[in-house]
C-alpha cells in the first residue's frame, strides 16, 4: 500500500496517488542490453505479477538496470502473453538525450512516460553527465583555477582575461607591488634622497646674502642623480615628491651680538617662507647652530640651496664641519 503526501488544503490528489501506486506496482528486473533496456508486465513474470496492457501519460516504471548505459538507450516494455507494447527511447529529464553513465548498472532507474513525446524521461539519473565532468585541472570557467600545481607561498592572479596564473613567492623583505598590469615582488622602500657636507668653510661678508659654497660630498645618496658637484641637490627624473628639506650652518664664536639668517631657496628664487633668523648674543666662546628644515612638494630638475646672512660687522667663516643639506624623499 502507498501513502501520498497531503497536498495544500489537505487534500490528497488521485493523481498522486496513482503515481505512487504505480511506481510500486510498475516495478521490473531489466533483463535487456545497455542500449535496450527490458521490462516485462505479463500477469506472470517478477514478483507483482502485474500486466500492462498500454503506456498511459505520466505513468511511472521503475526496474533495476544489469547494465551501464553506453550511449542513447530505450525501453522495452512487454505485456501480456509476451507481447511488446511499445519501445519508448529513455532520454533525461526534459527530452535531452541519455550520455553513457547516466544509468548504472544495479542501479534502481525510474522513468517517467511522456505520452506527448513519446519517450520515457529519466527521473533518477544515476551520474553527472559527461562533459560537466572534468578529469584532472579544473578550468577557470569550471570555477577552478587552470593550475596543475601550486608551489607553497604562491599566489594566484589573473595573468590575462580568465586565465589564472601563479606568482611565486618572494624573497625576505620583498612586498608586494605593481610591474605593468601584474602583480610582482618588489624591494621594500628604502630612504630616497641625500646628505650633502663639506670640508671648505664659507665665507659670509657682514650683510651680505651669500650662496652656499660647492659641496665636497655626500654622506649618504640613494641615487647619483641627486648630486655629483656643485652647491646644489637636484631632483632626479622620476623622482618628484614631497621632501622633507634640511640645511644646518655653524657659525664660530663672534664677539658680538648680532642677527643671523638662513634660508633654502628651491630653483635659486628666494622665499621668505623658508626663512629662519636668530640673534646671537656675545658670545662667551662657543659655536652657534642654525638650523631649517620644511617639507617641499618637488618636481624632477627642481634644484635645492640654501644662503645665509650674518650683521656682525665683519666677514665670519662657518664652521666646515656644521655644515650640512638633506632632502629626504617622504611621499608622491
Amino acid at each position: 500500500m502507498a501513502f501520498a503526501p497531503v497536498q495544500p488544503g489537505g487534500i490528497i490528489q488521485a493523481n498522486t496517488v496513482n503515481n505512487l501506486v504505480s511506481a510500486i506496482d510498475w516495478f521490473s528486473a531489466d533483463t535487456g542490453t545497455a542500449t535496450s533496456y527490458k521490462v516485462t508486465f505479463d500477469g506472470v513474470t517478477g514478483a507483482n505479477k502485474n500486466t500492462i496492457s498500454a503506456l498511459t501519460d505520466g505513468m511511472i516504471i521503475t526496474f533495476r538496470a544489469v547494465n551501464a548505459n553506453t550511449g542513447a538507450a530505450t525501453l522495452q516494455v512487454v505485456g501480456a502473453g509476451g507481447a511488446t507494447i511499445a519501445t519508448p527511447a529513455i532520454t533525461r529529464n526534459g527530452g535531452t538525450a541519455l550520455v553513457a553513465g547516466d544509468i548504472k548498472a544495479g542501479q534502481v532507474v525510474v522513468v517517467l512516460y511522456n505520452a506527448t513525446s513519446t519517450r520515457f524521461e529519466l527521473q533518477s539519473a544515476g551520474t553527472i553527465a559527461a562533459g560537466a565532468v572534468v578529469s584532472g585541472t579544473l578550468p577557470v570557467a569550471r570555477g577552478g583555477t587552470g593550475l596543475a600545481t601550486f608551489a607553497l607561498g604562491s599566489i594566484p592572479y589573473a595573468s590575462a582575461a580568465n586565465v589564472l596564473s601563479a606568482l611565486a613567492v618572494g624573497s625576505a623583505g620583498q612586498v608586494l607591488g605593481v610591474a605593468g598590469s601584474a602583480p610582482a615582488w618588489v624591494n621594500a622602500p628604502t630612504a630616497r634622497g641625500v646628505e650633502l657636507i663639506t670640508t671648505n668653510s664659507l665665507s659670509v661678508p657682514n650683510n651680505t646674502l651669500t650662496v652656499n659654497a660647492a659641496w665636497t660630498s655626500a654622506s649618504w645618496q640613494s641615487d647619483a642623480g641627486y648630486w655629483t658637484s656643485g652647491n646644489q641637490i637636484t631632483i632626479p627624473a622620476g623622482l618628484g615628491g614631497k621632501y622633507f628639506v634640511r640645511a644646518v650652518i655653524q657659525f664660530p664664536a663672534i664677539a658680538t651680538s648680532c642677527l643671523v639668517s638662513l634660508q633654502i631657496d628651491v630653483n635659486a628664487v628666494t622665499s621668505h617662507l623658508r626663512t629662519k633668523q636668530l640673534t646671537i648674543p656675545v658670545s662667551s666662546g662657543g659655536p652657534t647652530i642654525l638650523d631649517i628644515s620644511t617639507v617641499l612638494n618637488l618636481a624632477a630638475t627642481n634644484t635645492l640651496q640654501f644662503r645665509v646672512q650674518q650683521a656682525s660687522g665683519a666677514t665670519v667663516a662657518l664652521v666646515a664641519a656644521g655644515t650640512a643639506m638633506q632632502a629626504t624623499l617622504i611621499g608622491l
